[in-house]
């Protein structure tokens, strides 16, 4: 047997078992050409650091076993696995992050099966509105304490404020929901709506309670949620809208099929945004709870009021805008009119 220094019979042993992830202990010895006690002693030493060696023993036989998945430093991937991943990454918002990734999985792939040409052609133009979604991702899995810049919708206005992200969901449009620490409740929070963001470790994480964020995201309906009482709506649809319509519900909608079409429910407190789907699928949809009758009927009124102030146009007139753009009427234009007539 030859002689090799500690770091050629480690080498040696994971090369082994990156070609082949079964070996008998005494048929590893002689592939090695190392002293059968010279690699119980390696595997035993890689056992304890951490490598995944799995032995058994069968006297009067010793079998080492690797992961089929397992690769040092790293994950080892099929060429079917690698397109995959691919797939899903030409899927995101372009990002540094994400453009590194697709380089790295696809560098490995041979040229005939890489897929990226093709799909970053047909994925193209999907816009960065996640574009902090990696540093919320981080916030979250890392429990630190975010610090954003945020425009609130609602205050119409740019306001600074402290996070604690408990849940990243992709949308679109991304969203996460988070404990705010000045209103000390949880939130949802369109990541798009941030203009700046960083982590804050001088301020520390609230976490809040696993059964409490469930609830939260179960009374929610498109990224909204109230303190209202949660309640059971209902909407009729028939058919055939009621084909289309039971493909493109919103979550936590559920559809039942009754005579002439079907029947939506939704236990939620974020009634306002309910009320605004269903006008939207006007006329083939008709609210029957009370409650949500109510909503509906409030918002057709006020939708309706503010069409009929608006003045309607004579016919042959100009919008107001294209009417401003026109030549001013100088004198001298009134003049040869005047003259021509």
């Amino acid at each position: 047997m030859s002689k090799r220094s500690p770091i050629e019979g480690t080498i040696g042993i994971l090369s082994a078992f990156l070609r082949r992830r079964t070996w008998q202990q005494a048929e590893l010895a002689r592939e090695l050409n190392l002293e059968p006690r010279t690699v119980r002693r390696h595997l035993n030493e890689l056992t304890r650091r951490g490598f995944p060696l799995e032995r058994e023993d069968e006297p009067p036989q010793v079998y080492w076993s690797m992961p089929k998945d397992w690769f040092p430093g790293g994950v080892l991937l099929e060429s079917s696995e690698a397109q995959l991943l691919l797939q899903l990454l030409c899927r995101m918002p372009a990002s540094e992050a994400r453009d590194t990734l697709v380089r790295r999985a696809s560098a490995a792939l041979p040229r005939q099966d890489n897929p990226v040409p093709q799909l970053e052609s047909v994925f193209h133009g999907l816009g960065d509105e996640a574009r902090f979604v990696a540093l919320v991702s981080q916030a979250a899995a890392g429990r630190s304490t975010l610090h954003i810049n945020y425009f609130s919708a609602s205050r119409g206005a740019l306001e600074w404020r402290h996070l604690s992200v408990q849940r990243v969901l992709p949308g679109p449009p991304a969203r996460m929901v988070a404990h705010c620490h000045r209103s000390d409740t949880l939130k949802w929070f369109r990541i798009d709506g941030i203009m700046e963001a960083r982590l804050d470790s001088t301020v520390p994480y609230r976490a809040s309670a696993a059964a409490d964020v469930h609830d939260y995201l179960a009374k929610s309906l498109d990224g909204f949620a109230t303190t209202d009482e949660l309640i059971e709506h209902r909407f009729f649809v028939a058919e055939p809208d009621a084909r289309w319509i039971t493909k493109n519900l919103l979550p936590p909608m559920t559809a039942e099929a009754v005579p002439g079409g079907v029947r939506v429910r939704c236990r939620t407190t974020a009634a306002p945004r309910l009320a605004r789907f269903v006008l939207s699928l006007a006329p083939v949809a008709r609210a029957e709870n009370p409650e949500l009758v109510a909503l509906v009927t409030e918002l057709a009124t006020s939708t309706l009021a503010q069409h009929q102030r608006a003045k309607p146009l004579r016919k042959g007139a100009k919008p107001a805008a294209a009417a401003s753009a026109e030549p001013t009427d100088t004198g001298r234009h009134r003049s040869k009119r005047k003259a021509q007539g």
